[in-house]
């Protein structure tokens, strides 16, 4: 039989009450994979009491329990009862990762419960998990439409247990989990160790500064391809320069950004789950890149690339390649073109082209975490090869100009005309004259 503690407070203080809404919220919280200890129901019960006039009892209610025994489940009964009879909740913690961890908690109890949760799209939210965070936090909050929130290595394996979920990009600096989060894109910095699903693995750690004297310089991409165009733009290519950097074997499709003697140190490609990844493969803390302008320009950068639109550009003519971008949990993307020919593009890779041969309206689906969304894009006949219109007959004469002329190269024949107008006004003359003589 298991030993079970004391399940009522050493000192309570409770108004009286006969009704109360706790026995809901407690239904709604066994739903989930835990049940309710006895003590948790009671105090549920005590908290949610009602008077007659079915107004909360307790306007206010405190209650004190030991760390890691369970406190929070109550405040997720009473959370989950809200949402479910449509009331606003704030829930605030001392750390933002430990209420970030009672979001994640709340939505799984929410699924079984048949509640629907919707995260705003206002912003993108960030989980940094570092012990040294200054640099990459300013950066990132300096570029805004994000909400960057940090926790420490130990922070991130006691609140999340290594494990988290809910944001749209992780970022790991000096850390590796033991596995990569599957709901969103992923920068590694500094990997100290292989993940599973990352594609990559780190060999190991070369030390610049022992093989030459005095560190190193990497090179930037000379690729002409649209993704290291893209990771490079408005970049000015200041030489960065380092003391160490962290040797990786890629086995999927990375594109370099930044190599040390055509060894990849920074690169950028999609993990195992098909979510956009970045690595920097080195410490930035021991370089100059973070005080360098190319390094919020290589950032802002990343951030475009790790939240890309599925389609950058709508208006196309037929012959052209479109750049369809692979959206983070991605299931399936379906093209329909206009003559209602259908294809399947590779989840699994950042970026897809597709060659437009059919003039009209291609319609794409995507189908992300099981909803779909639908985009459009348009392909026009080149103006060459459009009918050509009937031709019209006009004659025009156009005249150029000369120093004392009255209306360009055609001024001469005002004077024929006006010797014309002389010979015949003579000639009338003339003919006028002889008629009167005849009569």
């Amino acid at each position: 039989m298991d030993k079970v503690g004391r399940q009522s407070p050493t000192v309570s203080v409770i108004l009286p009450y006969t009704e109360t809404k706790g026995p809901e919220a407690i239904e709604l919280y066994n739903k989930s994979e835990k049940e309710a200890l006895e003590w948790q129901s009671a105090l549920t019960y005590d908290i949610m009491a009602v008077d007659d006039g079915g107004l909360w009892v307790h306007q206010k209610f405190g209650y004190s329990v030991p760390r890691r025994n369970g406190k929070s489940e109550m405040a997720l009964a009473r959370c989950i009862y809200g949402l479910k009879n449509g009331e606003r909740i704030l829930y605030t913690a001392h750390r933002a990762s430990t209420a970030h961890s009672i979001w994640d908690r709340l939505g799984r109890l929410c699924q079984k419960c048949d509640i629907e949760i919707i995260k705003s799209d206002s912003a993108y939210t960030v989980l940094i998990v570092s012990d040294y965070s200054f640099f990459l936090k300013s950066a990132l909050q300096a570029l805004g439409h994000s909400h960057v929130e940090v926790a420490t290595i130990k922070e991130f394996e006691e609140t999340f247990d290594g494990k988290a979920s809910g944001y749209g990009l992780y970022i790991f600096d000096g850390y590796n989990p033991d596995e990569i989060p599957s709901d969103g894109a992923v920068w590694v910095m500094n990997p100290v160790g292989s993940s599973d699903d990352a594609g990559f693995s780190v060999q190991s750690t070369v030390n610049v500064m022992e093989q030459t004297g005095g560190g190193g310089c990497l090179d930037i991409t000379t690729s002409t391809n649209s993704l290291a165009r893209a990771l490079t733009k408005g970049m000015d290519g200041d030489p960065v320069y380092i003391s160490s950097y962290v040797k990786c074997g890629l086995y999927r499709n990375f594109t370099t950004i930044y190599s040390y003697k055509g060894t990849p140190v920074i690169f950028a490609g999609t993990n195992s789950y098909g979510n956009r990844e970045v690595v920097f493969a080195l410490d930035i803390h021991h370089s100059n890149l973070p005080l360098m302008t190319d390094f919020i320009i290589l950032l802002n950068n990343c951030m475009e690339y790790s939240f890309p639109t599925i389609v950058e550009k709508t208006n196309y003519y037929v012959g052209d390649t479109a750049q369809i971008n692979m959206l983070a949990n991605c299931d399936s993307v379906r093209v329909e073109s206009p003559l209602s020919n259908v294809t399947y593009l590779d989840v699994n890779t950042a970026v897809n082209e597709l060659k437009l041969t059919e003039a009209g309206t291609y319609t794409i689906t995507a189908v992300v975490e099981g909803k779909p969304r639908q985009f459009q894009i348009y392909a026009a006949i080149p103006g060459e090869e459009r009918v050509p219109e009937a031709p019209v007959q006009e004659i025009s004469i156009v005249g150029q100009s000369v120093p004392g002329g009255f209306d360009g190269e055609y001024d001469p024949l005002i004077i024929v005309f006006i010797c014309l107008a002389v010979i015949f006004a003579i000639e009338w003359g003339v003919y006028c004259y002889e008629k009167r003589q005849l009569r």
